[in-house]
C-alpha cells in the first residue's frame, strides 16, 4: 500500500509540474 501511495503522489506531482510548465 505504501508503494502504491508513493506512486500516486509521484504521478500527482508529475501531472501538476507538467500542467504548471505547460501553463507557462
Amino acid at each position: 500500500v505504501s508503494s502504491r501511495q508513493a506512486s500516486a503522489t509521484y504521478l500527482k506531482a508529475v501531472k501538476r509540474s507538467h500542467f504548471l510548465s505547460s501553463d507557462k
